[in-house]
């Protein structure tokens, strides 16, 4: 269960970090991950928050593989470091 926690909340805050990138808005988790799928990221995207909504929901997904979910947090690390380094 360890590991599933771990992916579910690092993809879930790093939709919670697109979202303030995007809006300025540091919402919840799960605002975030909302906010995200309305974006259209795509079918992977959207199955990585729809696997993590469902965790934190308390049910028991299968989670696409690891290195989906490395791809994704990477993609928004990216993000912030550029944001951070001035866009």
């Amino acid at each position: 269960m360890p590991e599933v926690t771990s992916i579910a909340y690092r993809v879930l805050n790093a939709a919670r970090s697109w979202r303030y990138l995007e809006t300025g808005d540091l919402g919840s988790k799960v605002e975030g991950a909302a906010w995200l799928k309305h974006q259209h990221a795509g079918p992977e995207v959207d199955a990585l928050l729809e696997a993590a909504l469902a965790f934190q929901w308390g049910e028991a997904p299968e989670f696409p593989d690891e290195r989906t979910v490395d791809a994704f947090v990477d993609r928004v690390e990216a993000m912030l470091r550029s944001e951070i380094a001035g866009g």
